[in-house]
């Protein structure tokens, strides 16, 4: 029996191996997997009068910001929208929140607010942005030296601390002022407080509304023994502090040996202003002996209040908000409703929002309270805000 074996010859084998490149895509050799593109991160900031530094401003203009980073190029590019403020020029600047510091970039100005055109940082300035340590500053003609100011990738949070706040109000000289900042993308918070006025025994962030008292949520860190307090390193919030924050929901308190439940309050992230009011305040006078204590919150981001007039010797008919400064009458900006018939409280209807000329008069005292009688139509007590 015959048996033939019969071979490829070389120019077939290179034809099968030629075919099979070409099923897989070759070409005579291999390609690398193209590597993925990393899209750009978006960063915001949000502009508000309180966050100005040294000092803060009474400004009822806020902005928002919106950032795009690319990473593997350094560019940075940004948005800037502004509300009730007529911007002459606007920065970048390099500083951590509560400091000044110097422009690192220009903005140009439009008929919105400003822009940053795709700019290349320095490895320094990256470095810089990452720590929460550059801000947008938008600078008007009433405010040469910044209107409005944000951080860059953060959200800062600022509070006026007075007897005036706590829930039963304590007669005091002693005030301070605090700042909380909040990473938003780890939830980290830093921040500090200085008091003055008072030999402090501890100082906390407590979580509760304004005229209510809550749970102690963070002890602060007494820093020097000189009324300098700080956030313990390596806060974290939980998710519902975060609300809470944004909500307004936190305060700080700080507590002394005469007032140990709490000598200075001061909700964070709210402009809290408050009035007393009586019959000799309204435009004329009167002898009325009723009497009337009004509180109000007011958030700087949105330009939002909420308050009441809690009112003692008299049944009111209605009850406003008006627009003026003390020793004269001014329109109704906000009409209060009672919160029961007969109660003596009457509140803010829920999301009232502010212009920014009307949050600009609460901010300077040219807000007050009103609160008419059948017997006073006109108005029987009256309470001017004072911020």
């Amino acid at each position: 029996m015959h048996f033939e074996l019969t071979f490829l010859r070389a120019p077939a084998i290179a034809g099968a191996v030629a075919l099979l490149l070409g099923a897989c895509g070759g070409g005579g050799g291999y390609d690398e997997p193209a590597t993925p593109a990393v899209p750009a991160e978006t960063l915001n900031a949000t502009l508000t009068a309180d966050q100005e530094a040294p000092a803060t401003v009474a400004s009822g203009a806020k902005g928002s910001a919106s950032l795009s980073l690319d990473r593997a190029t350094r560019t940075l590019s940004a948005t800037v929208s502004v509300d009730g403020a007529t911007p002459t020029l606007a920065h970048i600047h390099v500083g951590a929140a509560g400091k000044a510091g110097a422009v690192v970039l220009p903005l140009a100005l439009s008929a919105s607010g400003a822009s940053l055109a795709a700019t290349v940082l320095s490895t320094a300035q990256l470095q810089s942005l990452d720590a929460g340590d550059l801000y947008l500053n938008v600078h008007s003609a009433a405010h040469p030296g910044g209107e409005i100011r944000g951080q860059i990738g953060r959200e800062v949070y600022s509070a006026r601390l007075s007897g005036a706040q706590e829930t039963a109000p304590v007669a005091t000289t002693a005030h301070g002022s605090g700042r909380l900042v909040l990473n938003p993308v780890t939830r980290a918070l830093s921040g500090e407080l200085e008091v003055h006025g008072l030999a402090a025994t501890a100082a906390h962030i407590h979580a509760g509304a304004v005229g209510s008292n809550g749970a102690v949520a963070i002890a602060l860190v007494d820093h020097g023994g000189h009324g300098h307090f700080e956030v313990p390193a390596n806060t974290v919030l939980t998710p519902a502090q975060v609300d809470a924050l944004r909500a307004g929901g936190l305060y700080f308190n700080v507590h002394s040996a005469a007032n140990p439940g709490g000598e200075v309050r001061g909700q964070i992230g709210r402009t809290v202003a408050i009035a007393a009011a009586s019959g000799a305040q309204e435009v004329p006078s009167n002898v009325s002996a009723a009497s009337g204590r009004g509180i109000v919150s007011y958030d700087p981001a949105t330009r939002r209040i909420e308050g009441t007039l809690t009112l003692s010797g008299m049944t009111a008919t209605i009850a406003h908000i008006h627009m003026a400064a003390a020793g004269a009458n001014g329109p109704v900006i906000v009409g209060l409703a009672e919160t029961a018939a007969g109660s003596g409280v009457w509140a803010v209807p829920a999301n009232t929002v502010l212009t920014a000329p009307q949050a600009q008069a609460l901010l300077s005292g040219g807000l007050y309270f009103n609160a008419h009688s059948a017997a006073f139509a006109g108005g029987e007590v009256r309470g001017q805000l004072q911020p």
